[in-house]
């Protein structure tokens, strides 16, 4: 993994660790979000809950041990493997912690509806090569 991705890595794995934006299901219903709404009630129960924290879905590493990993060149999935979690629960709970920084932003008018539907479109292969420390 070159120093680019380990900074990409680390600012994912912090940014979604202290994530603090939690958007209910009326917000994302009354925005006409497709699939937002509806994804609270199909949800697998076994998936991390909105608002779990990378650290606990990782087994209860610590933000430190996380860094560390992913800046001597271990990926998410490295860690997730060796703490026997499945690595989907990792992307699953960045793309729900980031979908929901998307909202957030297009609710507040920072960015378009146009823009916001190309970057949901985009988020989840992203985050599963950045968890696989796949580029581009």
């Amino acid at each position: 993994m070159n120093p680019k991705q380990i900074i990409i890595a680390g600012t994912i794995a912090i940014v979604i660790s202290i994530s603090t934006v939690f958007q209910n299901e009326e917000a994302n219903a009354s925005l006409g979000l497709p699939g937002q709404a509806d994804s609270v009630h199909t949800r697998d129960s076994s998936r991390p809950e909105i608002g779990a924290s990378l650290q606990h879905v990782l087994g209860g590493l610590s933000d430190e041990e996380i860094h560390d990993a992913l800046y001597n060149g271990r990926t998410l999935a490295d860690l997730a493997e060796e703490q026997r979690v499945d690595v989907e629960d990792v992307i699953d709970l960045q793309v729900a912690e980031l979908s929901q920084q998307l909202t957030s932003r297009l609710t507040s008018g920072s960015i378009t509806a146009e823009q916001y539907e190309t970057h949901q479109a985009e988020l989840r292969e992203m985050i599963t090569k950045s968890v696989h420390g796949l580029s581009g």
